[in-house]
């Protein structure tokens, strides 16, 4: 055998150890959307591909139905804030205040990009779930409904709701 003929050999190789690597990294990232995966792909296969990676994986995860933090988060930290919106606006009825972690920095995220209604869609279901765990906190006599719909209130007309301690506060 010579000289060419290993060589030419060892780029089949190596190509085909390419190809199945590239293969199990979108797999991965498709299986779950981060910055990390992303980064580990375009290692791989170029970063001249991210913005067609970005675009396709968007289309995908905007036509997935659950709602799922981990790819709201990635197009919001990838730059797609108008997808991200529409994302959680078809989606509203599945948000979970019990997620504190991931939706604070969603509603965050949101809010610092003037997406209002999605924000407030957030924190409410945020303020829900801290009513269900911690039903003392309304005053005597008031009921979830109408406490619910002031701290809403105050959130639209220029107030913040401190979460963590349930406190009103001007912005």
């Amino acid at each position: 055998m010579c000289f060419n003929d290993l060589r030419f050999e060892n780029f089949v190789m190596i190509k085909g150890v390419s190809e199945k690597l590239t293969e199990l990294l979108f797999q991965k990232f498709r299986s779950y959307h981060s910055t990390d995966t992303l980064q580990a792909l375009l290692d791989v296969i170029g970063y001249d591909k991210r913005d067609d990676v970005i675009n396709d994986e968007t289309r995908k995860i905007v036509k997935n139905d659950p709602l799922l933090e981990s790819d709201a988060e990635f197009l919001v930290v990838v730059g797609k804030i108008d997808e991200a919106e529409e994302y959680f606006l078809k989606r509203a009825d599945q948000l979970d205040g019990n997620h504190y972690g991931s939706l604070l920095s969603l509603a965050e995220a949101m809010e610092a990009e003037n997406r209002h209604l999605v924000t407030s869609l957030i924190y409410r279901s945020l303020l829900i779930s801290c009513l269900k765990e911690n039903p003392h906190f309304l005053p005597n006599g008031a009921s979830a409904g109408s406490s619910l719909m002031r701290m809403v209130f105050f959130l639209v007309s220029g107030f913040s709701i401190n979460v963590l301690n349930m406190k009103i506060v001007p912005m």
